[in-house]
């Protein structure tokens, strides 16, 4: 295992909370406090490993985490399977995310449990979410955020083979040519992950301009199979 000094240090990242705050002084959700710093291992870091995971934790009458659920994975190369770095990432942000402190959900005055949902970015998604409120750079490569791109393909490729009924959200990074340079799939039925991602990263897209220049755009494909 590579040590701390070989690691890339990267702050954690709530981007989503899923949460609505009460008016009463006598309800209220629960409130992220604090976390300590999430450091991506260098060997993820070298397999290309990024994106976003979706997930759920249950938080006790105490603002501490005690159940957590990741939905999905993050994405890496296309042509590339790094099972392990993918099992040790998983495993990392699971230990991180029991570390979150929140302020606990109140009833009636009283302190309950709770369960959040919330997205977690790592890699050089965190650093593009950072970036947004960080200085501009002009010089630096741009990326654009997409959203639902089905609309956009040249060329959408179905999953291939038997494939089970359901739906796939896949995360991907599409590259200044329109090739898919990376994917992930981030919820849906675990039966389809394989096939939707393999489609995912056969599939094609105009190439996105900015200023005139290609940029890369990420966003996600949806696949529903009937």
């Amino acid at each position: 295992m590579p040590g701390r000094s070989s690691a890339i240090p990267i702050s954690s990242l709530i981007l989503v909370i899923c949460l609505t705050i009460s008016s009463s002084a006598q309800n209220s959700d629960p409130k992220f406090l604090s976390a300590p710093e999430f450091i991506l291992s260098a060997d993820a870091v070298a397999a290309g490993i990024d994106g976003v995971f979706k997930v759920s934790l249950s938080i006790d009458e105490a603002g501490n985490v005690k159940n957590v659920r990741l939905y999905g994975d993050p994405i890496w190369p296309c042509d590339t399977s790094p099972k392990r770095e993918l099992a040790e990432v998983r495993t990392a942000v699971e230990a991180h995310l029991r570390t979150l402190k929140f302020s606990p959900s109140i009833k009636n005055g009283k302190p309950r449990d709770s369960d959040v949902m919330l997205e977690f970015a790592i890699g050089e998604a965190f650093r593009r979410a950072a970036a947004v409120d960080g200085p501009k750079d002009n010089t630096s490569p741009k990326l654009v955020k997409g959203g639902v791109l089905n609309g956009r393909a040249t060329r959408l490729v179905k999953p291939l083979g038997p494939v089970t009924k359901g739906t796939a959200e896949v995360q991907v990074l599409i590259d200044e040519q329109g090739v898919v340079s990376k994917a992930g799939v981030m919820s849906g039925n675990p039966v389809l992950f394989t096939t939707v991602r393999q489609a995912a990263c056969a599939s094609k897209f105009s190439p996105t301009f900015l200023g005139g220049k290609a940029v890369k755009v990420t966003g996600s494909i949806l696949y529903i199979i009937q």
